[in-house]
Parts: C-alpha cells; structure tokens; sequence
C-alpha cells in the first residue's frame, strides 16, 4: 500500500530546515544527531511527522533525508510493516544472575533542558511520541518530571545503542517500567540511570535471555 502524500517537497525542506542544526543537507544526509544537533531534535522531528501522517512510525525506519523525503511527500515508498518491530520489548525483572557477557553495550547522556517544557505531558506530541502514557504518569508523579523525562530518554537511546534490533523501533514501545525499588526494567537488558538537575545518563547492557 502506498503512502499517502503529506506535503508537498518545499513544506518537507520548510520542516526540516526548523528542526536541523546544520546550514545545509541534501537527500544522501544521514539521519542523526549530527544532522539535528543532538538526539531529542531529531525526535521532536520524527514525532511531528508521525503526528502529520496521523500516528504512522514509518518514518523511524528512514536512514537517509531522501528516506524521508519519499515517506512525507508520498513518492512511492511503500508503509513499513510496524508489526515487524512488535514483540521484541517485554518486561520482566531483570534482577537475575548472570553468567555470560552481554550480546551488547549502549550508554547515553542527555540534557535535562533538552526536554521540552509543555502544558500537558499526556497530550503533547513528542512527549507521547517518545514514552508510553505509563511511563508518562510514571513522570508526572516523580519529583523532578523532566529529570525522570530524561532518564527514561537516555535509557531508550542506551537500548537503541546496545541492540541494532531496537534502533528502528517507535521509541515508545521501548517502554521503560519501574521494579519495587525504582530500578528500570526492560526485559531483554540490565539498565542504570543516573542524573543531576542539568543532565541524566544511562547504561544498557543487552542479554539474549534473561
């Protein structure tokens, strides 16, 4: 099935040029935190387009600008099959013993002020493009919301790092969950988060069974 066409090519550049931190690009730029500055701008971008084509993740699969350029203004991309990245997130403790190295290693480090200030966490498009309304409640109940915003963030871009099977997956579904004691679990990983008021970091290390 073809995508439908979102916007014409010069309201893409129009979109583009708001988000990137670089002064110019073509179809061949990659898609990262080079081309927008740091890691948060390129989600604040991917979820305005998945807002734009009414909630479709299709673009978190784009590599290139052109990728993307072919998904938003409908050139003949054809829609990712979602499902494909289901199921590769559950959640469970992780607190077992371990015995073998990991299968992979990712750690992150975000700027608390990176998280944008917003009316309603629970309604805003990237806040609910980027954590479940789980772990958005989660936030909102926590004593510092933006702190715990970007640990959570880290912890997902540490998975993203320590497990090429997630990079494509809606950061979203990457669903951070809390044990009794406030450690974050995801199934799969052995996750650390740290922070101060200005920054938050987080350490994935990826296990094939847990």
């Amino acid at each position: 099935m073809e995508l439908k066409r979102v916007m014409s090519n010069e309201e893409f550049d129009d979109l583009v040029r708001e988000f990137a931190a670089v002064p110019s690009w073509d179809d061949e730029t990659l898609l990262n935190a080079r081309l927008f500055g740091n890691s948060v701008r390129y989600f604040k971008c991917m979820a305005k387009i998945s807002s734009l084509m009414g909630g479709s993740t299709a673009a978190y699969s784009c590599r290139t600008l052109g990728d993307l350029r072919r998904v938003v203004v409908g050139q003949g991309l054809r829609r990712v099959h979602e499902e494909t990245v289901k199921g590769y997130v559950g959640n469970g403790n992780h607190r077992q013993e371990i015995g073998s190295p990991p299968l992979g290693i990712g750690i992150d480090i975000e700027e608390v002020k990176a998280m944008p200030v917003v009316d309603d966490y629970r309604t805003d498009e990237f806040y609910t493009a980027m954590f479940s309304q789980e772990e958005i409640s989660y936030a909102i109940a926590s004593a510092n919301q933006r702190v715990t915003f970007a640990g959570m963030f880290a912890a997902k871009e540490a998975i993203r790092k320590a497990s090429h099977a997630y990079a494509a997956m809606p950061m979203s579904q990457i669903e951070i969950r809390h044990d009794e004691h406030g450690a974050p679990i995801v199934k799969g990983f052995v996750l650390s988060i740290a922070h101060t008021e200005e920054l938050a970091i987080a350490v994935a290390l990826h296990y094939e069974q847990l």
